[in-house]
């Protein structure tokens, strides 16, 4: 299972602001398990899309192992 995260973060005066809320965001879901997978979920990468008028955007990509097999009949 793969998900990523849009972060985005207006009025800062560098993206130096954003960087400690994209740790905090990557420490709190790093080694989560969530239900369906059983797994734990881990960072695949960050990176840093666009700056558009003061508005930050990133995005941070992670993981997890899952097998989904078919229900028996």
């Amino acid at each position: 299972v793969r998900f990523v995260i849009i972060l985005q973060v207006k009025n800062l005066r560098s993206h130096q602001g954003a960087l400690p809320l994209i740790q905090q965001i990557i420490e709190l879901l790093t080694g989560f398990c969530p239900a369906l997978t059983g797994k734990p979920i881990y960072h695949t990468g960050t990176d840093f899309v666009s700056n558009d008028e003061n508005l930050w955007t990133w995005s941070l990509s992670f993981a997890a192992p899952a097998v989904f097999s078919k229900p028996p009949r």
